[in-house]
């Protein structure tokens, strides 16, 4: 489904966060990341899922990220009223800390949901994971990502890619990497190729739909987002937001 990277700078207290998301291609188109509110009046940037009503991303006024990345291999929860997964970052999006997100998931009842990867980020990065029965808290390894085709295999090519790149502290190569072709593999119904283990991946009946750049600084956090495969998609506009400090 996804593919994230991130690259913390020391001087701006902040980081760099690339998240390319692929969906089918019956999808509808996302809306782009907009300013929001939540209840408790804390500020930030998100697009939203017109298919779901929620979201895979949002950055915060307080500089925090939340990113959803679907867990392909969880097995199917035993309920018949499923919900969103989009619902869980927008819970998480008025937290001030890595602390209080974790803590939130952490209490949650979760077994209306399937499984699902989230990764929050600010000063640090953690990981908890929902295989639809137990949530682990992992430390992630970049890149973080997921496929629904050939789960184990796309993500071990994917990995191990990232890993023969040299200079990987370098933002440019991050955003070469969001935007490479790994394989190039004709399909078998049109003759054309595909890239269906490629961070910008390419197949017959999904694609990657949209990038997400995340800037977090001293002073202010933007998204800059790609509405269509970043190979091909020239990202918007920056949306903006002030950066304030945690209590």
């Amino acid at each position: 489904m996804c593919t994230l990277t991130w690259l913390f700078n020391a001087e701006t207290e902040g980081y760099s966060l690339f998240f390319n998301r692929d969906e089918l291609k019956t999808r509808k188109r996302a809306l782009p990341p907009q300013p929001m509110q939540t209840d408790c009046g804390v500020n930030y940037l998100a697009p939203t899922d017109t298919d779901a009503g929620g979201t895979w991303l949002a950055v915060n006024q307080f500089g925090l990220t939340i990113c959803l990345l679907n867990n392909y291999v969880a097995k199917e929860p035993k309920t018949d009223n499923l919900k969103s997964r989009g619902e869980i970052v927008r819970a998480l999006a008025g937290c001030e800390t890595t602390a209080a997100a974790e803590q939130i998931l952490t209490s949650m009842d979760l077994s209306n949901y399937r499984g699902f990867d989230v990764v929050i980020i600010q000063h640090i990065a953690i990981q908890l994971s929902w295989d639809s029965e137990v949530l682990s808290r992992l430390i992630p390894e970049i890149p973080v990502t997921s496929s629904s085709y050939h789960s184990e295999s796309v993500c071990h090519t994917r990995r191990d890619y990232f890993e023969s790149l040299e200079n990987k502290d370098d933002i440019n190569v991050l955003q070469q990497f969001h935007s490479c072709h790994i394989n190039d593999d004709l399909s078998p119904m049109n003759g054309k190729p595909e890239y269906a283990d490629s961070v910008c991946m390419h197949r017959e009946y999904a694609k990657t739909v949209s990038q997400c750049l995340v800037q977090v600084s001293l002073d202010q956090v933007s998204i800059a987002y790609s509405d269509g495969a970043p190979c091909e998609t020239v990202a918007g506009p920056l949306q903006v937001l002030q950066r304030r400090a945690a209590a």
